[in-house]
């Protein structure tokens, strides 16, 4: 799917739902229902936003796998579940204005759309397993770098280009054999920045020329003065 397009569409959904939210806000005092007027726009711009969201996944699911093996050697098997808040997705415009129909006295009580993209969910899974009841703090933490690798290689496969990668603490209470794991998913083909307390004593950095590192003014005091 072209992203202009879709990006296009979320933007139309995303104007749709304000204005039909203030609908909402202004029918419940007054007993009326004028909001209907907004449910065609957001069906359709909606139905290219989950049917983009799919697409997605699909082309996500084998680099994922790829570099979720890299980085624990098959120990998980992550698995992103994406789940609609509409109840099919086979003519997801259909599912829209029905759920849209379906939910007007939840909208009455609540005040807002209660149905739609904007409250679907992503579930990440360990087999079947939700991650987020039954995972450790570490699973979880490479479950979301596998995924972030994943998505570094679907931008360079779509625009042909390696983004540059911005990260904070990435390797935060992560082991040295896991770390390195991590940096050798990046392959030398991206630039990036890393925020850092400190400079991991691994070969990675190690072979880095002394201008790659910029310190603040705090650590290079300290350094100077031996603490």
């Amino acid at each position: 799917m072209d992203s202009r397009f879709f990006y296009e569409n979320l933007r139309r959904y995303s104007r749709a739902l304000l204005q039909r939210n203030e609908q909402i806000r202004q029918d419940v005092p007054g007993n009326i229902d004028q909001r209907g007027i907004w449910d065609s726009q957001l069906a359709v711009s909606g139905a290219v936003i989950i049917r983009g969201r799919m697409k997605m996944l699909q082309n996500l699911k084998g680099l994922l796998e790829q570099r979720l093996l890299h980085l624990t050697d098959g120990r998980l098997s992550l698995n992103i579940e994406y789940r609609p808040s509409v109840k099919s997705t086979d003519d997801p415009e259909e599912a829209i204005l029905e759920a849209l129909n379906d939910s007007r006295e939840r909208e009455n009580i609540f005040r807002t759309t209660v149905v739609g993209p904007h409250r679907d969910n992503f579930v990440f899974l360990d087999g079947t397993k939700d991650m987020r009841r039954f995972s450790s703090q570490g699973e979880v933490r490479m479950a979301v770098l596998a995924l972030k690798l994943a998505l570094v290689a679907f931008f360079a496969e779509f625009r042909g280009m390696y983004p540059v990668l911005l990260l904070d603490d990435i390797l935060l209470e992560i082991d040295r054999r896991n770390m390195e794991k991590v940096l050798e998913g990046f392959n030398g083909r991206n630039q990036f920045f890393f925020t850092s307390t400190g400079v991991p004593d691994i070969p990675f950095f190690n072979v880095l020329k002394s201008s790659s590192f910029f310190f603040h003014q705090s650590v290079v005091k300290e350094n100077r003065d031996g603490r």
